[in-house]
């Protein structure tokens, strides 16, 4: 299996400057390619201290491929309603040229009324927006030059320069949370990316496993599920739940303060028992249900419970959160790689080689 590492930028200005936060990640960034992980995801979200030090996940990413040679380089997730997908199309493309053909492009809609406010677009036309960007970006990398009129964005005989490496294009990942995104990513063959912790395992299961139903009927096959955790690895389990505490609730009822009360549109109304069920999680269901909290044996068999549970190809640690001591984030990377990563990259030759040098 597959194990990258994801930051949501969540800031806390008392811990540290945003400034300081995004120069950690990029060392961070490093640091998990020369511990062997196989990749690095960013966010995306605006005017919020829950991610809104990175607008422009686009930006960072080129930033991180220069710092970098092997590790492949993700989005989770660009919010494809914001921008002009000839615009992403090319800023993703030259990120994809500047990695060497690295670039893995997850994509989603996003969330929060006051982010489509600030931007400017409706929330109404949130669904129309991410499925016509999403089909405009994947033709503008594979057709030169490109015709296409939508509801949205019209062009003809456009080519747009440069061209991504990876052939026909960079790989895809559709978030996936309410049934309408799993419905769309199995009706157009797309792979899944979740962030499962708000719901029970069980109902996540249940989405993916109807997910992989549709997408035989539809006749897609090949895509992959990834699913992002909460992960702390401690020197012991009694250390690793207390460290995590604070910082992992931290992040948790910020995300939660953030989601609304009220549904303002009808394309969101599955949203509606988000912010009950955010509010109402306590530590211990995290920590027991829902994160990979503890020692390294207990994260190994959390880790693989969710892989099985979750027909998981893909895992990503979500680190650096809730205003977690710098120290002790590196600390539960190190030990991630040193015990967990060896019990899941068996037979990966480049990553054995890369572990035994720790």
């Amino acid at each position: 299996m597959k194990i990258g590492v994801f930051c949501i930028f969540d800031h806390w200005p008392e811990v540290k400057s945003a400034q300081q936060y995004l120069t950690d990640f990029l060392d961070l960034t490093q640091r998990a390619e020369e511990l062997g992980f196989d990749s690095a995801w960013v966010s995306e979200h605006h005017f919020t201290r829950y991610g809104g030090i990175l607008p422009r996940p686009q930006v960072l990413l080129a930033a991180m491929a220069e710092r970098t040679k092997r590790i492949r380089l993700g989005t989770a997730v660009s919010l494809v309603p914001f921008d002009n997908p000839i615009r992403a199309a090319e800023d993703f493309a030259l990120v994809d040229v500047l990695s060497g053909g690295r670039l893995d492009f997850g994509v989603g809609r996003g969330l929060f009324p006051f982010e489509y406010d600030g931007i400017g677009v409706s929330q109404n036309e949130g669904r129309q927006r991410l499925e016509e960007g999403v089909e405009m970006i994947l033709r503008a990398w594979q057709e030169a030059p490109l015709s296409f009129e939508g509801q949205f964005t019209k062009v003809t005989d456009l080519t747009i320069l440069p061209r991504p490496l990876q052939t026909p294009h960079p790989p895809l990942y559709a978030a996936a949370l309410s049934p309408e995104s799993y419905d769309w990513a199995a009706r157009k063959g797309y792979s899944i990316l979740q962030v499962p912790y708000p719901l029970p395992i069980e109902v996540t299961q249940g989405q993916i496993a109807d997910y992989k139903e549709k997408l035989g009927q539809h006749g897609h096959g090949g895509t992959e599920v990834i699913a992002l955790f909460h992960t702390y690895v401690g020197e012991t389990a009694a250390k690793a739940k207390a460290e995590a505490e604070q910082a992992v609730m931290n992040c948790v009822n910020l995300a939660g303060s953030l989601f609304p009360k009220k549904i303002k549109s009808e394309q969101y109304k599955s949203y509606a028992q988000f912010a009950p069920t955010m509010q109402t999680l306590t530590y211990d269901v995290l920590y027991n249900e829902r994160t990979l909290i503890g020692d390294p044996d207990q994260v190994i068999a959390k880790l693989e419970r969710f892989q099985k549970d979750l027909q998981m190809d893909q895992f990503i640690y979500f680190l650096n959160w809730g205003g977690m001591n710098h120290d002790l984030v590196l600390q539960s990377m190190q030990r991630f790689a040193k015990y967990v990563l060896p019990h899941f990259q068996k037979g990966d030759a480049q990553a054995e080689k890369t572990l035994a040098a720790l």
